[in-house]
Parts: C-alpha cells; sequence; structure tokens
C-alpha cells in the first residue's frame, strides 16, 4: 500500500513539473466568443481539448479553440 501511494506521489509531481499554463480563446466564424480561459496542460493540443470542453460546458457554442502559453 506504502509503494502505491509513493509511486502516485511521484507520479503527481511529476506531471505538475511539466505543466504549463495556457490561456486559451473560442471562436465562432472566425470572431472570439466568451472571455479567455486560463488551463494548465503539457502541450497545447491537451490545453485546447481542456478548453474547448470547458467552454461548451459552459453553454459557449464556438467552432475552434487557439490556446497561446503564458508561463
Amino acid at each position: 500500500m506504502k509503494k502505491i501511494i509513493a509511486g502516485l506521489v511521484i507520479l503527481l509531481a511529476s506531471t505538475a513539473s511539466f505543466a504549463g499554463t495556457y490561456e486559451c480563446k473560442g471562436y465562432l466564424d472566425n470572431v472570439q466568443v466568451g472571455p479567455a480561459v486560463k488551463v494548465n496542460a503539457t502541450k497545447t493540443p491537451i490545453a485546447e481539448d481542456k478548453s474547448y470542453d470547458r467552454m461548451t460546458k459552459g453553454g459557449v457554442k464556438l467552432d475552434y479553440v487557439r490556446c497561446k502559453k503564458i508561463k
């Protein structure tokens, strides 16, 4: 049990150290809709998927999302 917990702690620590903050904007017909969303992710495509899900769950209709790393 201790090995499992130790393994999870190491996994979470390593994942958090490689993650960066992204600012993502949603677009509908090439016009920005809604406010920008900040997400933590390891790569740009992952950040775009996360922000797309957040925006659509928030009721925003959009075609695509573009993210830019801010840190």
